[in-house]
């Protein structure tokens, strides 16, 4: 056997069957929950929701949930991820939604908190409670930043918004 006959080093010749297997398709009540989804999207035009009231709503958010969490965990098959890309952002949850977009509000609180005012909030010495409760934000993400918790594109609004936000401020 020449070196190029040879499998490169992190295969191994002893791997299990299962990774060797072909790829199958999803299974026909797979694809049954599948389109019961999609109709569901089409007359509803939203997800299913976990304590929803429509017919098989419920049922229709557990599968959504266990296929997200499947896919998350990468045992999704390919032709089934595939399958669930005709559902647009099928793997964001609606609590993601609505928390991307309460985040997004604040921050437009903020720009026009620093227009009006014409500087950032000052938790410390705060002259209203919107000054409170947003300087009590501020505080939250520089605290997300810094632990790094905080997703990449809002370090980057922030960034784009307030050069300079998450840096020591002096006290005083």
């Amino acid at each position: 056997m020449s070196d190029h006959d040879k499998l490169p080093p992190d295969l191994d010749e002893e791997a299990d069957e299962a990774d060797l297997a072909p790829i199958r398709p999803p299974t026909v009540q797979w694809l049954k929950r599948l389109a019961e989804l999609k109709a569901f999207l089409a007359v509803h035009g939203r997800y299913p929701k976990r304590r929803g009231i429509e017919r098989g709503e419920v049922s229709l958010y557990d599968w959504l949930t266990a296929q997200r969490h499947a896919f998350l965990a990468h045992k999704l098959t390919w032709n089934q991820a595939v399958a669930m890309d005709v559902l647009g952002d099928w793997i964001t949850t609606d609590q993601e939604i609505f928390s991307d977009d309460h985040w997004q509000q604040r921050l437009a609180d903020l720009l026009a908190f620093r227009k009006r005012f014409g500087r950032l909030p000052n938790r410390r010495h705060f002259q209203s409670d919107e000054e409170d409760a947003l300087g009590i934000w501020m505080e939250t993400q520089v605290s997300a930043r810094n632990r790094g918790s905080m997703p990449a594109w809002r370090v980057e609004a922030m960034n784009a918004a307030f050069p300079g936000w998450a840096a020591p401020q002096a006290t005083g």
